[in-house]
């Protein structure tokens, strides 16, 4: 195949495509429906989009519905004791440490808590980056971020 023949095929083939591009342009979106699908196929769309276009949310009276807590939004908890647990089967879990300089807080025992807080016995005295430090009858315990 010599140059002249191999650039007449991908001329033709560039004015096709532009030909087709054009025709697919200048067509209504009833007409591609028709074109591309079933009758049958076209008409549930054309039903989907009826009901769509009907059943129209009313965003004013949504917003007056009670939708519960955002999981987005901390919001704080009233400080509580913890009840009959023994000292010798005392056990925090540190899952999870969020830090800013504001309001740090961290989950232990699943329980959100901050700096000041009791959790099962043990005040909250810091909350750093990556440990927080409680006071548990006078000694100081470092917890950790657990892996599981």
């Amino acid at each position: 195949m010599n140059d002249s023949l191999r650039k007449n095929i991908i001329f033709v083939i560039f004015i096709a495509a532009i030909a087709w591009a054009f025709y697919n342009f200048l067509l209504t979106e009833d007409e591609k429906l028709t074109s591309t699908t079933s009758p049958i196929e076209s008409k549930q769309i054309r039903h989907t989009e009826q009901i769509l276009q009907t059943n129209i949310i009313d965003i004013e009276e949504e917003s007056k519905l009670e939708w519960g807590r955002d999981p987005f939004r901390y919001q704080r908890k009233t400080k509580t004791a913890s009840t009959n647990i023994k000292p010798e089967n005392k056990l925090w879990k540190l899952s999870g440490i969020i830090h800013n300089n504001l309001s740090p807080v961290a989950i232990i025992n699943k329980k959100t808590v901050e700096i000041g807080d009791n959790i099962d016995g043990a005040k909250v005295l810091q909350i750093e980056k990556k440990v927080v430090i409680i006071d548990y009858n006078g000694s100081k315990i470092t917890l950790r971020v657990s892996k599981g």
